[in-house]
Order: structure tokens, then C-alpha cells, then sequence
């Protein structure tokens, strides 16, 4: 009996205890949201603010890395107006987050998908915020044009593959190593797999940034790049930690074969003393 109470009790404590209440989603909303999968435009509130998502799987993703576990909390006072660049900002979630914990923050931020671009620029609209730029091109190692395929997920990329379909259009690129030509206080990277060439490309300009998340996408035979990026960060001046991103091999000496384009996800925090 008192392990049956002790059950119901844990239950309870944990619908109040759940980090969805804290951004203001309730039981009932929850349990749609984990549950409900489509491709339809849908809204819901977060820490007071309408959202409009369509990929169900991403959102809570995003909820649950940005929100749930403050993968970009920084010790920046809420009165400083810190200057952000976000590359892959998806639908917003980074930028939401950002200026809920930095309301005067002057935020850059890059979405190339079109579907995301779309539900992005209408969050800006709803969210009314100051000083926030959105652009749709992609973040790259030159200012021109480049092939990219859209998802309307967290995986859209350049298409590196040279992939031929309906979802694959030609966009404008912008390179980052002119705009890291004057002081960065967050840089965030998440360009699904062009973050080694970015990153090799304005390693020069990494003085000017003060803090660096990097999430990065790589396969078993690509380790030479990742340990280069280490190289580059560590020769800009900075520390860095290294949290797993996604925990595709639970047991990596016996590895079963896997369908993501990934074999190895990173999430690198790089920060100066």
C-alpha cells in the first residue's frame, strides 16, 4: 500500500513539477502536443507568447534544448544590450528565448528554408520585438548563391550531395566572416554540416566573438574536421565543452546501422576567461 501511494504522489507531484508549466503549457495542451503528428500550421503559447510551428517532432525538440535545459543561458545582465548572431534560427525558438532572458539584445539571425522561413518571419510579426534582423539566406564562405534543400524541419542543408526534387531551390548565401568583422557577444551555429567550412573560413575573425555554440554535424570518417575545429577554436583564444547533441550509439563499440545523415552530433560551447 505504501508503495502505491507513494506512486499516485510521485504522479501528482509530477504534473506540477513539469517543465512544460514553466513556459506556460498546461497537462491537457501537453499531452496534444507529444501526441499529435501532422503537417499543419498550429499555435500554442510559450512563456506568454503565441508560436506558430508545423513540424511537431522539432518543436518539442527545440522546447525541450532551449528551454527545458538552457543550452544557451549566459551570465549576461538583462539590462546589457548584447549583440547575438544566430545561424539556423529555425522558427524562432533561439530568438525567443534570447530576448525573454535579454530583452535588449540586437539579434542577426539566418534562416534559409523556406518553410521555416516562413513560420519564423510570422512569429517576428506576432512576437513584435526590437532590434532583430531575420534574413533567409544561408550562412556560408561567400556572399553568392548556393543550392539548398529545404525540410521544413531542424535538418535543412546545402545540398552537398547535389540531391535533384521539388524541394531543393537555389538561395543567397552570407558569409559570416564579414560579419564577425566587428564584436560578437553569441554566436550561435546550427548549419546542419557547413559548420567545418564556415568555421575554417573566419577562423581570423573568431577574435571578435565572445562566447561560441557550435552544434556539430559529422561522420566517423570526417573526425580529421572536428579535431581541426577544436584546433581552430583553441587558437582563437578560447575554452570549450562538449555536450552530446544526440545520442545516436548508446553503445559505440557495438554499433547498429543507423538512417540519420549524421554519425557524430556535438554541441561545443567555446568561451573566453
Amino acid at each position: 500500500m505504501k508503495l502505491l501511494v507513494r506512486g499516485v504522489f510521485n504522479r501528482i507531484t509530477h504534473l506540477f513539477e513539469s517543465p512544460y508549466r514553466k513556459v506556460g503549457i498546461g497537462f491537457v495542451r501537453e499531452k496534444i502536443l507529444k501526441h499529435t503528428r501532422n503537417n499543419k500550421i498550429k499555435t500554442i503559447s510559450v512563456c506568454g507568447l503565441r508560436i506558430l510551428y508545423k513540424d511537431d517532432l522539432s518543436f518539442i525538440h527545440s522546447l525541450e534544448e532551449i528551454f527545458f535545459s538552457d543550452i544557451y543561458k549566459s551570465n549576461y545582465d538583462k539590462n546589457k544590450r548584447v549583440k547575438i548572431i544566430d545561424c539556423g534560427t529555425n522558427i524562432g525558438m533561439s530568438i525567443l528565448y534570447f530576448k525573454l532572458n535579454n530583452p535588449l539584445a540586437e539579434i542577426e539571425a539566418f534562416e534559409p528554408d523556406k518553410k521555416n522561413y516562413e513560420l519564423l518571419n510570422s512569429n517576428m510579426r506576432n512576437w513584435n520585438f526590437n532590434n532583430i534582423n531575420i534574413s533567409d539566406s544561408a550562412i556560408w564562405i561567400n556572399d553568392a548563391e548556393i543550392e539548398f534543400m529545404n525540410t521544413g524541419d531542424l535538418g535543412g542543408k546545402i545540398n552537398d550531395s547535389k540531391t535533384k526534387g521539388e524541394n531543393i531551390s537555389l538561395i543567397k548565401c552570407t558569409r559570416l566572416k564579414r560579419i564577425l568583422e566587428e564584436p560578437v557577444d553569441i554566436l550561435k551555429m546550427d548549419i546542419e554540416g557547413a559548420e567545418y567550412e564556415v568555421i575554417k573560413d573566419c577562423q581570423e575573425n573568431l577574435k571578435n566573438v565572445s562566447n561560441l555554440f557550435l552544434e556539430y554535424h559529422g561522420k566517423f570518417s570526417d573526425n580529421h574536421k572536428l579535431i581541426e575545429i577544436f584546433q581552430i577554436i583553441e587558437s582563437a583564444g578560447f575554452k570549450f565543452y562538449i555536450k552530446e547533441a544526440a545520442n545516436l550509439y548508446p553503445t559505440p563499440f557495438f554499433r547498429k546501422a543507423t538512417t540519420h545523415p549524421y554519425e557524430v552530433q556535438l554541441n561545443i560551447f567555446a568561451f573566453r576567461d
